[in-house]
């Protein structure tokens, strides 16, 4: 199987059933769905992928306040990871679609993200960049999609504050950081429920390494494990992990 087949094996539907009593409800905030307010997010987000090279992923029911209320700050969000990644608020078309457009239109916050930059001289005399994000917008977005990713495996919401929540590039991670990171969460101490996509997914060994789920080569890969606890990997840059009970 080709590295292309298995992602498109990863995004594939599963039927499942553990959530059919949450079905009226966001995945978000668990308000309950209507005609007037009922929308459904994707999960992933969808400009955090490469549009070209992918169908639309997976969906949660969401409330219509919370689906627009991540808007800016997922397009922030965007924005940022690509200027820090390709060093310039000009992004490359072909690798940040999404971001492209974005900084296009959006002249302020092209601008905000420059003033973000830091420029210094390494030991070496070369100038060294770095970049001072928005932190809690982009955790919203973190956590949002860490929300989306844990409702469609275990098939409930997970509506509490996280325990915690690390953003960190993996660049910087120490080296039994990084390593126990990568392992993903090996090992399964409490059963999921009969019918959820985490389920199916262990008695299909529907998994890439250590349970990691590729959703993209080198732009978005993610693993829960029965509590809903999520880790995700942006772009081979950045290292997420939300945790909701340790």
């Amino acid at each position: 199987m080709q590295k292309g087949d298995r992602t498109e094996t990863l995004m594939r539907p599963l039927d499942h059933y553990s959530d059919l009593p949450t079905k009226g409800g966001c995945a978000y905030c668990g308000v309950s769905l209507g005609r007037e307010n009922a929308t459904v997010d994707h999960v992933p987000t969808k400009a955090l992928l490469d549009g070209s090279n992918t169908k639309d992923p997976p969906t949660v029911p969401a409330c219509l306040d919370c689906n627009s209320s991540f808007a800016r700050d997922e397009e922030y969000s965007v924005a940022f990871l690509a200027s820090v990644i390709g060093g310039t608020t000009k992004p490359d078309q072909g690798q940040f679609p999404a971001a492209a457009r974005i900084l296009g239109y959006s002249r302020g916050l092209r601008q905000r993200i420059e003033q973000s930059k830091r420029t210094q001289a390494s030991l070496w005399g070369q100038p060294k960049a770095s970049w001072l994000p928005e932190i809690d917008r982009i955790e919203r977005v973190v956590v949002k999609n860490a929300r989306g990713h844990a409702f469609l495996a275990l098939g409930h919401p997970f509506l509490e504050t996280p325990s915690s929540t690390t953003i960190v590039p993996l660049l910087v991670m120490h080296s039994e950081r990084r390593r126990e990171f990568e392992e993903g969460f090996l090992g399964v101490s409490a059963w999921p429920e009969v019918g959820s996509r985490l389920m199916q997914r262990i008695a299909l060994s529907d998994f890439g390494s250590a349970g990691w789920i590729e959703v993209q080569p080198d732009i978005y890969r993610y693993v829960v494990d029965e509590f809903g606890n999520v880790r995700m990997v942006l772009h081979e840059y950045l290292a997420i992990e939300v945790i909701w009970e340790t």
